[in-house]
């Protein structure tokens, strides 16, 4: 990224002490998930408070992404809030507190006569009332697509400084745009960004991102790739960053290729080894008749025959005082008697 206003503007808002909020639709794939995941360990890393959210659900294809299990899916933040599951109206007669028992706080729900205590495995727990200094919002065409977590909290969102990163130039509505029509994938747009505010990705960051560049560009076999893909791809790698293994999904559409990448299924090939069977090749069928042989056309003359001098045949009849190997000479008369040893005759 070479916008240097708007990364003096991101930078400003990155002060020491920030709550940063990474956020991205449920719609997602995984350059999406990749590229949000990057920035907010990036951002960890660098000692800002951050929390990532989706209301998307995270699928089993997401599994290899470094920090999947960090991705919440609401971002109320500052209030926790205590509640009871089948809680009969009007039985609670008084909370209190006390906050000077051994370094804890304590609550004390005391019922009406007549009505027992909540039951403690009725017990839900849960966070509202998000605050933030900055919200990055990620491959996001509009904020009603990040559902439950823009519902919850809309006024956040117009307080609150916010950072676009997109591939389309129709989804400008942050204060800060980082928007490139001609980028491949948001995860070549994250790395430029990172290295923009001086924090280079490496090692797992540095992974998530090719995992994101390599889905985006099926595998750098898309027709139409960005140069920086290709460039930044190569950074990654240089800085400790690994390829993801190609997978094979058996019910997924071919590609024509041999083995499939993510956003494509296998070959017939590959499909034939998933479902443990030989490969079918669909080779024409061979011709069990020969074809017919063009006749001769009408005036023309046959091609002629070259004049060969055929070798003499070798004779078949033995030489004189030779013996015929066809016909070996017979047996003596005694062959077939009984041979008895008898003294001195040898044998």
């Amino acid at each position: 990224m070479s916008d240097a206003p708007n990364l003096q503007t991101i930078k400003d808002h990155l002060k020491e002490g920030a709550n940063i909020f990474i956020v991205f639709g449920g719609n997602v794939t995984l350059d999406h998930v990749a590229a949000s995941l990057a920035l907010y360990l990036s951002l960890k890393k660098a000692g800002f408070d951050s929390l990532i959210a989706s209301p998307g659900e995270m699928r089993a294809e997401f599994s290899y992404l470094v920090g999947l299990d960090k991705i919440a899916r609401t971002i109320g933040n500052r209030n926790l809030v205590i509640s009871f599951k089948n809680y009969q109206s009007g039985s609670i007669e008084k909370v209190s507190h006390n906050d000077d028992v051994n370094d804890k706080f304590e609550l004390t729900i005391k019922p009406k006569s007549g009505h027992k205590a909540p039951n403690p495995k009725d017990i839900d727990y849960y966070y509202t009332g998000a605050q933030a200094d900055l919200i990055f919002i990620i491959g996001t065409s509009r904020l009603e697509d990040l559902g439950v977590i823009y519902e919850s909290e809309t006024k956040l969102f117009y307080d609150v400084p916010t950072v676009v990163i997109n591939r389309h130039q129709n989804t400008a509505y942050g204060t800060v745009n980082v928007i490139d029509n001609g980028a491949s994938s948001l995860c070549e747009l994250t790395a430029g960004l990172l290295e923009g505010l001086g924090y280079p990705p490496e090692g797992d960051i540095a992974s998530n991102l090719i995992a994101g560049i390599d889905f985006a560009t099926n595998r750098f076999q898309n027709p139409v790739i960005s140069a920086q893909a290709f460039t930044m791809a190569g950074k990654l790698l240089s800085s400790g960053g690994k390829r993801p293994p190609v997978r094979i999904t058996a019910n997924q559409p071919g590609t024509g290729s041999l083995f499939s990448s993510y956003q494509g299924g296998p070959s017939p090939f590959a499909r034939a080894l998933a479902a443990n069977r030989p490969p079918s090749f669909n080779l024409p069928p061979t011709p069990t008749t020969m074809p017919p042989m063009p006749s001769p056309v009408a005036g023309t003359k046959p091609p002629l025959t070259p004049n060969i001098p055929e070798e003499p045949t070798p004779s078949t009849q033995p030489a004189q005082g030779e013996t015929s190997a066809a016909t070996p000479e017979s047996p003596p008369e005694d062959w077939s008697k009984p041979k008895i040893y008898q003294g001195g005759t040898r044998v």
